[in-house]
């Protein structure tokens, strides 16, 4: 998974420095945000999320709809980020190397070609992919692919922006 280090507001664009990712690795989770830094100062410093254990892979859909989405919710609403459902987030959660874009409606989803890319660069880096992608992947091509469509979108949208971060889960 890989990130830009941009964040941008209204009239005011920051750098992340290396300490501070849109990736987040916790527990058996990677997650990967775009929207609020809100959401990710409570992703880094608050959500617990549930074990998996020893759930089979093919558990995991429902794991993450009847388990994951809803402790990240009311984490949200313990520290009152959100209203009416509903927050100014997106992200892209891996386990087990298995990957789900959850929204700012809790909806929790899988695309089959588990290529997935958020944020307001999403459009240009999810482009690239498609057109980098090859089969099949290994871990080098897929750093290469991820490496260069967040390199496209840093060329075409003022959001998004050098240096790239990749991190590997590992399970």
């Amino acid at each position: 998974m890989g990130a830009d280090s941009q964040v941008s507001e209204e009239s005011k664009k920051f750098r992340l420095p290396s300490s501070f990712s849109k990736l987040i690795s916790n527990g058996e989770f990677l997650i990967g945000t775009a929207g609020d830094v809100r959401a990710v100062n409570i992703l880094t410093h608050t959500f617990v999320p549930p074990i998996v254990g020893k759930i089979p892979d093919e558990g995991l859909d429902k794991f993450m709809v009847s388990r994951f989405v809803p402790a990240l919710k009311v984490c949200f609403d313990n520290n009152f980020y959100g209203k009416d459902n509903e927050h100014d987030s997106v992200f892209i959660v891996a386990v087990r190397g298995v990957l789900y874009e959850v929204g700012g409606g809790y909806e929790c989803i899988r695309d089959d070609t588990g290529l997935y890319s958020v944020g307001s660069g999403s459009s240009y880096a999810l482009g690239a992919l498609h057109v980098l992608n090859k089969k099949p992947r290994t871990l080098s091509g897929a750093k290469v692919m991820i490496k260069e469509a967040l390199q496209a979108a840093s060329r075409y949208d003022t959001g998004t922006s050098d240096p790239v971060t990749i991190i590997v889960q590992r399970y």
